[in-house]
């Protein structure tokens, strides 16, 4: 019997954010009659644009990565182990990136994306401008308060946990080099011309740590015969400030010269007696 073949038609390709964002626009502008409902109306449209956005970055991050056999980083040869779609956060959401990942072969070493390198990614996940935007808001909020802010706002929409990792990750590399940070930190503050006189201010607080193991430490103290009192489970955290004032006593700009838990080599504040 000859065989039959049947045709089988391939799916169209979904519309890309910008055209689902143009053909939204293109039937509001048809329209004759205002929307039923303005809020979802004004949450419509800003997802859209949000992920018309996100789609334009997600072109641009593609145009940082580097597809080749081999790449020397930092003078060293690496080689392509894989190529793979990746998520990416960008200020205005989600953003899938074809990236090309790169290994020295040697046990226990992270395979690297060029594209991480070349466009300043953080963690391997946020872009420069979301990374920004989350770590302002995690110094003001805690991860969870900071999901439910970017639930509320629209754009990007990390999780509590993604939101938990990134400052830590930042705070391990700042310390690599944290001489080097400073320097050029400080390289760009400037004392206005009016400044007599500064003042230099060191305080701390006792803060509660995550994972504090509180009831172990005070089970320890109370073993050891000590007295189970005190802040068990919390750790002090310090700053230092320049402040500068002019003739007048006027403070005309404060400058953080140091902030952290204090260590071998940094200050730990303590009272200062009126005749110190």
């Amino acid at each position: 019997m000859p065989a039959s073949q049947k045709s089988i038609p391939m799916p169209s390709p979904s519309p890309s954010a910008r055209e689902r964002l143009c053909a939204f626009l293109d039937a509001r502008r048809r329209a004759k009659s205002p929307v039923e409902d303005l809020e979802q109306f004004e949450r419509e449209l800003h997802a859209l644009f949000g992920a018309a956005e996100a789609e334009a970055v997600a072109d641009e991050l593609a145009r940082f990565d580097v597809d080749l056999p081999a790449i020397e980083i930092d003078g060293v040869g690496h080689r392509r182990v894989l190529r793979c779609e990746a998520e990416y956060m960008t200020a205005a959401g989600p953003a899938r990136v074809l990236r090309t990942l790169y290994s020295t072969r040697q046990d226990g070493e992270r395979a690297v994306a060029a594209l991480d390198l070349r466009a300043g990614v953080i963690g391997s996940f946020w872009t420069p401008s979301a990374a920004k935007q989350a770590t302002w808001v995690v110094a003001h909020l805690t991860p969870q308060e900071g999901e439910d802010l970017f639930a509320r706002l629209g754009g990007m929409p990390p999780s509590k946990s993604s939101l938990d990792r990134l400052p830590k990750e930042e705070s391990a590399r700042w310390e690599r080099d944290r001489v080097t940070f400073e320097a050029a930190l400080r390289a760009t503050e400037r004392v206005p011309k009016e400044a007599v006189t500064v003042a230099v201010s060191l305080d701390g607080v006792l803060v509660p740590m995550k994972d504090d193991q509180r009831a172990a430490k005070r089970a320890r103290a109370q073993a050891e015969g000590k007295a189970a009192c005190g802040p068990a489970g919390f750790q002090e955290v310090g700053c230092a400030t320049l402040s500068l004032y002019d003739a007048d006593g006027e403070r005309l700009k404060t400058i953080l010269a140091w902030a952290g838990c204090p260590s071998a080599t940094r200050p730990r504040s303590r009272p200062v007696s009126p005749r110190s």
